[in-house]
């Protein structure tokens, strides 16, 4: 949640935007991907944790249910 703050007040974004000409409109949009993406970013970073934490309780995890998992090479 603090980095959610930190980001929501974040003015390098503001500053870009006083630098370049566009409409409010565009500015939301672009406002609401940028969090759009960092929320997937965070339930990416969820599930990730949660198949790690499950391996560490020697439970399948969603990983290695379908074959995703590291493989080193020889």
């Amino acid at each position: 949640m603090k980095m959610i703050k930190i980001f929501k007040s974040s003015k390098s974004l503001q500053k870009w935007f006083d630098s370049i000409q566009i409409p409010q409109v565009v500015k939301q949009i672009i406002t609401s991907l940028i969090n759009m993406l960092f929320l997937l970013h965070m339930v990416g970073c969820f599930f990730a944790i949660a198949a790690n934490v499950s391996e560490a309780f020697e439970y399948q995890s969603w990983i290695q249910e379908f074959g995703l998992e590291d493989q080193t090479s020889d």
